[in-house]
């Protein structure tokens, strides 16, 4: 049976009653748009296990993805969307800057011990690896007092790793957190040291699921696979709330 992906529109915005019938006409194929835009797009079709996902929390997640099994949800987009263009804004500043001096890396692929990997910004000046993050202003302070995700470290940590692996010298790493509904000034950043080991047992942890070396990733079902339901949930590409945990989709913490 083909795998299906779920599609939930807003139900608050699709029964207000249409005032003008071609406005609402036309929001409704912006919308359609932008969700198939999102879709297709190269890094959502992507099936390789990446950096950043590498340091996901919940195993099953991270089965499904190792098992290159496709979303059965598509979560809203926007926000996915305003981080992209973020980036990509951003990448183009620092290389104008850079002036084909070669001090930055921006955008720059890297692999360590076959998991690949984007690094936003590398300073070759002071060796620091950046990690840009869109979040908003709310979500800087819980970070201020609680720390990043572990997930965001793992992946730091892997890029750090790789970048050794290609001969570079890494001695930082930062996670720069960009908050869209505040300012520059707004911007607060995390830095912590290179520690392989970090990279090294996220990279175990995939190889456990598979049996085997990325290259040659065994088919296996996610749903035996323990997973670790969290508020999160409704984000995760795989969530299907109300249905039993089967080997393309999770009910994550509705239980099913």
């Amino acid at each position: 049976m083909p795998d299906t992906v779920t599609l939930r529109a807003p139900a608050a915005v699709d029964a207000r009653p249409p005032a003008d019938p071609e406005a609402y006409a036309l929001e409704a194929a912006l919308r359609s748009l932008v969700h198939i835009g999102a879709i297709t797009s190269a890094r959502s079709k992507q099936r390789a296990i990446g950096a950043s996902q590498a340091g996901e929390v919940c195993r099953r997640k991270l089965a499904f993805k190792v098992a290159g099994i496709r979303p059965s949800n598509v979560p809203d987009p926007l926000r996915a969307l305003v981080g992209s263009g973020t980036h990509l804004a951003l990448a183009g500043i620092i290389l104008a800057l850079d002036g084909m001096s070669g001090r930055f890396l921006v955008e720059h692929p890297v692999r360590y011990r076959g998991v690949p990997g984007t690094v936003d910004l590398f300073d070759r000046l002071t060796g620091t690896v950046i990690d840009w993050k869109t979040t908003t202003l709310a979500k800087v302070k819980r970070v201020q007092q609680s720390g990043p995700p572990s997930a965001y470290v793992t992946q730091l940590q892997i890029y750090g790793a790789g970048l050794v692996a290609a001969g570079e010298m890494v001695r930082a790493l930062a996670l720069a957190y960009l908050p869209t509904d505040g300012t520059l000034d707004d911007m607060w950043v995390w830095r912590t040291t290179l520690d392989p080991r970090v990279a090294d047992e996220a990279v175990n942890g995939i190889n456990a699921l598979v049996g085997a070396e990325l290259e040659t990733v065994a088919a296996i079902d996610p749903s035996t696979v323990e997973a670790s339901p969290s508020a999160l949930c409704r984000w995760c590409p795989y969530y299907l709330p109300g249905h039993p945990a089967q080997r393309t989709s999770c009910p994550g913490a509705s239980g099913g």
